[in-house]
Formats: structure tokens, C-alpha cells, sequence
């Protein structure tokens, strides 16, 4: 069973609003969560042999886009994000309330810990490197066939 997206995009925008609130880290972004979401999928289907999301991941100008998660974080503009972040829930305790399983969390901690010290810019430079996003035309689906392969080679395997 995948799952939503928009639940995947809670756990990335709690995540980075505990570290800005604790650790003195970045705020989510919508550019740098779309890249996590890729990074997020990548990984989990090469770990998996399945989609983390059932969400098509899209070729936009800045790079992998899931259209519903850009739409979810946009509307969140009109609201303070702030406000779906309980800091007296520690992380595990609100994953846990979403669902997640533990593998799920694990390798979401792992994307988070890798992917997310970079800035959006960054992340989006460095996907425009990657096959996925490069061997597929604007506004086109990049098939989750094709990031899975390509993170279990160029991620996984190495």
C-alpha cells in the first residue's frame, strides 16, 4: 500500500520545522520539498520494489515536481505552516500518529538526513544532472520504472 503524498509532505514540512525550531535549520521550502519527494521516492522504490506515493512525478523547469504536493503546499501559504507543527510531539510521535511504518521512517530520517542539508537550489541542481529528469521532456511523467532504476544504480548499488 503507497502512500499520500500529502502525508509524506507533512512528515518533510514537521521534520524541517523541528530542526528550524531545535537545531536552528531551514524552513521547508515547496521547491526543496518536491526534491525530497523525488529523493523520498528514488529511494524507497529502489529500496522497496514499490512507490512510496502512487503520485505522478513530473519534469518541470526547476526539476521532479508531484503536481498534488505543489498544490497542497501552496494552498498551505494562505495558513502559518506553523500550525500543523506540535513541538511537544517529538518526531517519532507524530510519524507514528500518521502511520508510517518503522522501515517507512527509516528511510525517510535517512533522505531527510542526506537530501535535506542542502538548499532547494542545490537540490534542484543536482537533479537536473540526473537521467531521470534529463532523458524526459517538460511537463512529461517521469516513470517511477525509471527512478527506481536509476536510484537502485546510481544511489543504492554505490
Amino acid at each position: 500500500m503507497a502512500y499520500k503524498v500529502t502525508d509524506i509532505s507533512n512528515w518533510f514540512i514537521n521534520r524541517a520545522l523541528w530542526d528550524a525550531n531545535s537545531n536552528f535549520g531551514d524552513y521547508m521550502t515547496n521547491l526543496k520539498l518536491q526534491k525530497l519527494l523525488y529523493y523520498a521516492q528514488g529511494t524507497y522504490g529502489a529500496m522497496c520494489d514499490k512507490p512510496l506515493f502512487d503520485e505522478n512525478i513530473v519534469h518541470w523547469q526547476h526539476g521532479p515536481v508531484v503536481v498534488e504536493a505543489y498544490e497542497y503546499v501552496k494552498a498551505l501559504k494562505e495558513k502559518e505552516v506553523d500550525e500543523y507543527y506540535d513541538p511537544c510531539n517529538s518526531i517519532k510521535q507524530g510519524i507514528d500518529s500518521q502511520g508510517f511504518d518503522k522501515k517507512t521512517n527509516g528511510i525517510l530520517m535517512e533522505v531527510y538526513d542526506v537530501f535535506g542539508q542542502y538548499s532547494a537550489w542545490k537540490l534542484r541542481d543536482m537533479t537536473h544532472e540526473e537521467d531521470p529528469w534529463r532523458n524526459t521532456k517538460f511537463k512529461e511523467v517521469i516513470p517511477f520504472e525509471v527512478i527506481k532504476d536509476y536510484f537502485k544504480r546510481e544511489w543504492i548499488e554505490k
